[in-house]
């Protein structure tokens, strides 16, 4: 296992270091069966139902819940959760969004660990489906996705492009992919990533490839389900530009891409969003025919949703930094999402 540096930041991230005590210590007959951590922004109300849709579930299960606040102080209300199940860490605001999620899983004491986004909610039995599903040989669960604002501006069009695998009714079974941020994986094989694990908390994708890589595999229950609130604008849906330049820095830093790989990349980059408008196309019209009108009203929206995105892709791997992650964080804990 690859080493690892203790978050020494604040009071909040030194009180991690108390917790990994605690956890080495309590006896198995009182472990959580499954750790729940939402990382909440400077919208209260948002992370209010995201963890009240938590500490709501039914589960024949123990769970714990852990929220990572990375709320900025003077424009956020103070976060009361006031349940025994839960605890909450004040995260600072120049932190990112994927160190925020690696410090909860160090500070998990379940052996699994789900995440959930704050903009979304768990519906009924989302966490025994998950706690389930990881008795068998999984890595990683993923859930289905149900789209929590239908109608609403490019609500649809970021829907079907970005969940469109695992909109009811998902599959159920092993997958190559699931749900970028809402996904459980098995604690131990997170901590096995080291100080690499901020990194791929935040290109999900590159995490689920490295797992693998490593000969482990990934499954999607789909009587574990969530609703997932999108982004209503093409303005607001900027979050999706940062989130691919993280990905494309991470990914060809990852991957060891060549200059010249990355120049074939951008070259090919105007492709892109047809070939994958194509393959959805083929998707829908051969597995989800119900869906098909609604997908070829959506079209250009999604088209465009993919240029963008593969913009953001192919800038990152050529210029990326790390400020690319700082600026994702912040969009998705700050940008604002209407409701249907």
């Amino acid at each position: 296992m690859e080493g690892r540096a203790a978050p020494a930041l604040d009071d909040g991230w030194d009180r991690l270091t108390l917790m990994r005590r605690k956890r080495s210590s309590e006896p198995e007959t009182g472990r959580p069966e499954i750790s729940v951590v939402i990382v909440a922004g400077n919208h209260r109300r948002r992370a209010r139902r995201a963890i009240d849709s938590i500490l709501d579930q039914e589960s024949d299960g123990r769970f714990e819940l852990i929220v990572m606040d990375m709320a900025e102080p003077s424009r956020a209300e103070p976060l009361e959760i006031g349940d025994a199940r839960a605890k909450r860490l004040s995260v600072p605001t120049w932190a990112t969004f994927g160190a925020a999620r690696a410090a909860a899983v160090e500070a998990a004491v379940g052996p699994v660990v789900a995440f959930l986004e704050e903009h979304c909610v768990a519906m009924p039995g989302w966490i025994h489906a998950l706690v389930q599903a990881h008795r068998g040989p999984w890595a990683g669960v993923g859930a289905e996705v149900h789209n929590g604002n239908p109608g609403v501006g490019w609500s649809d069009a970021i829907y079907l492009m970005g969940y469109s695998t695992w909109i009811p009714p998902a599959k159920r079974g092993e997958a190559p992919l699931t749900a970028t941020h809402n996904t459980s994986y098995k604690t131990d094989l997170l901590r096995d990533f080291g100080d690499r694990l901020p990194e791929l908390l935040t290109a999900e994708p590159i995490l689920q490839q490295e797992l693998r890589k490593r000969g482990l595999r990934l499954f999607v229950e789909p009587e574990a389900r969530f609703q997932h609130e999108n982004e209503t604008s093409l303005g607001s849906s900027s979050v999706l530009y940062w989130w691919n330049r993280s990905l494309g820095r991470i990914r060809a830093v990852n991957d060891h891409w060549s200059r010249l790989k990355k120049l074939a990349y951008v070259l090919l980059l105007p492709l892109v969003p047809w070939r994958r408008l194509a393959r959805l196309s083929l998707y829908f019209f051969r597995f989800r025919r119900r869906g098909l009108w609604s997908l070829i009203r959506q079209a250009p929206r999604i088209w465009l949703l993919d240029l963008i995105a593969t913009t953001g892709l192919a800038i990152g791997m050529i210029w990326g930094t790390t400020s690319d992650d700082m600026r994702f964080s912040d969009l998705e804990l700050r940008s604002v999402r209407e409701e249907r």
